[in-house]
């Protein structure tokens, strides 16, 4: 194998081994919801890995007849839709990203139920972390010059 074919196996596999998506700030609290309940949620994007992604789409998708919107303002509900592309995500996230607030609509069903799931739709990686965002690291480690001579008594 060449680094190359390294580097997209590296890419390929990304996603999986470097980025979480959460569900967060689910409003109402707890586990229970009325039927034909709005309930929001956001969506927290951890990227733990070192390249940074632009252009970067999530599927939010309504499951078990749950309906979603694009908005907490929305009046209209959808199977599912894809987000606006979201602002860059650095490498090494010290933060993870949020997205703006979704709303769902629960059926008009009872019993428990998985009601919505959030995948990656599109992302673009940068080498831009690795190869730009650096400052020397090394406070204690090995100097970098040096200067040395022969110290004598007067």
């Amino acid at each position: 194998m060449t680094i190359w074919d390294d580097m997209v196996s590296a890419v390929e596999h990304y996603p999986e081994e470097s980025i979480v998506l959460r569900i967060v700030e689910f409003n109402p609290r707890g586990n229970e919801l009325n039927v034909l309940d709005e309930a929001t949620f956001r969506v927290e994007i951890d990227n733990r890995g070192p390249l940074s992604l632009t252009g970067v789409t999530l599927r939010i998708k309504g499951l078990n007849e749950v309906t979603v919107a694009n908005s907490e303002d929305a009046e209209e509900f959808d199977p599912e839709f894809i987000t606006d592309p979201l602002p860059t995500i650095r490498g090494h996230n010290m933060a993870p990203t949020l997205t703006d607030t979704f709303k769902l609509k629960v059926p008009n069903e009872t019993g428990p139920r998985m009601l919505v799931q959030a995948t990656l739709e599109t992302w673009n990686p940068t080498l831009l972390h690795i190869l730009n965002d650096h400052s020397d690291p090394f406070e204690d480690g090995p100097p970098r010059a040096t200067w040395s001579a022969d110290i004598l008594d007067k």
